[in-house]
């Protein structure tokens, strides 16, 4: 029972970041659609957040929360 919901919680915790519309291209074609977007990545990448994706600061928070779920 306690392996099934580790399991569950790994599904769900620790899995990439969601990098939304920018996932599947490459630089060049993120460049190229989403320039003025990435501008802003480079001021405050930590927290920047691309459009329908989450920010590096929210994907560390789903990692930590998976930890404190094994104590």
């Amino acid at each position: 029972q306690r392996q099934m919901c580790i399991r569950d919680r790994l599904e769900c915790y620790l899995r990439e970041r969601d990098t939304g519309v920018l996932g599947g291209r490459s630089k060049q074609e993120q460049r190229a659609l989403y320039g003025d977007l990435l501008r802003f990545s480079a001021t405050d990448s930590f927290y920047w957040c691309p459009p329908g994706g989450e920010s590096i600061a929210n994907a560390l928070l789903r990692i930590d929360r998976f930890l404190d779920s094994l104590q």
